[in-house]
């Protein structure tokens, strides 16, 4: 995240602490407008460097994430062009229902107060805007860490709104009943946050904590499953499902199956493929191996290359024999 989507807020934060100085003494006024030019400067610079020189520098090729936005100009350039020369594409992504839906469920569980500080809500703009005209729905759903800015914003935002409806009722002095009832804002607010946690809410109390990844019955697979794990030397090479690739990280060279014999999530685009001889050992959840997978595994074995050392309840685990 910090390669952008925290320069894009920090960035957003430097024109709010010069906006903010509208109400001081001429001389806070210059400080706070140079303090948040030099933030918004710094940021957008930071974010012009890893994209087009560090990122570029180090891997030879642009920005892997540019990708994800394909679909309206592929860059900062291209984005710019689209909104120029085709602006429709961009503004039904931003109106389209499942932005709509996005922005619902940030904004919900706070009541929607945070509507009423619009100033700081431009924190998670930037990143709310990319995530609404990305070409994939998971930048616009709020169990992804692509709701994370946005979210913070959101955050703030009610809390500086529910602070300023506070001061701005209280000076009603003629309607004590509204006044009284503003006190109870921040109940409202926790009301709401309960409301929505049931309803889409991933723990334990939410509708959707059956669909979480984690596990919800005993794993019955478990001693299958760390026996595989077991079988492996610490300093071997190893190419594992990737379900299995965190247990077996610790090691100096790793790959998520079927690489590197098949590209798959590797590298950026045009990136190589390394010398499958590399690897030592194989470690495999063949109920997760699509049927490609299981032809490539049964290639391997038949012709000699690997002896399988292990297999129970669907875990196999096998070592090289031939080069």
């Amino acid at each position: 995240m910090w390669k952008e989507d925290v320069a894009l807020a920090v960035a957003m934060l430097g024109i709010i602490i010069a906006l903010r100085s509208k109400n001081s003494s001429e001389e806070k006024q210059i400080s706070n407008r140079t303090v948040g030019l030099i933030t918004f400067t710094a940021s957008v610079g930071w974010i012009i460097f890893v994209s087009q020189i560090l990122i570029p520098g180090v891997s030879g090729h642009s920005a892997h994430y540019g990708e994800l936005y394909s679909g309206v100009g592929g860059s900062a350039g291209g984005m710019l062009s689209t909104l120029i020369h085709d602006p429709g594409n961009i503004t039904s992504r931003l109106a389209s229902s499942e932005t709509q839906h996005f922005g619902w469920q940030l904004l919900a569980p706070y009541g929607l107060t945070s509507l009423l500080a619009p100033i700081e809500l431009l924190v998670g703009l930037p990143q709310f805007i990319l995530d609404a005209i990305s070409n994939y729905p998971w930048t616009r759903t709020i169990t992804f860490r692509y709701a994370a800015i946005p979210l913070v914003a959101a955050t703030l935002a009610m809390v500086e709104g529910v602070a300023f409806a506070c001061r701005r009722v209280a000076r009603i002095k003629n309607l004590r009943l509204v006044v009284s009832g503003v006190r109870f804002l921040p109940l409202a607010v926790l009301a709401c946050a309960v409301l929505t946690t049931f309803s889409w809410g991933p723990s334990p109390i939410g509708n959707s904590y059956q669909d979480g990844w984690w596990p919800l019955t005993e794993n019955t697979r478990q001693e299958a499953q760390q026996g595989a794990l077991d079988t492996v030397p610490d300093d071997a090479t190893v190419s594992a499902s990737y379900t299995l690739v965190p247990q077996l990280s610790g090691r100096s060279e790793i790959y998520s199956f079927p690489n590197p014999w098949k590209s798959q999530n590797w590298g950026v685009t045009g990136s190589k493929n390394r010398n499958p001889q590399r690897i030592e050992w194989l470690v495999i959840d063949r109920y997760i191996t699509d049927a490609q997978g299981q032809k490539l595994l049964d290639s391997l074995i038949a012709k000699g290359k690997f002896k399988k050392v292990f297999d129970q309840d669907g875990m196999w685990v096998a070592r090289r024999v031939n080069p």
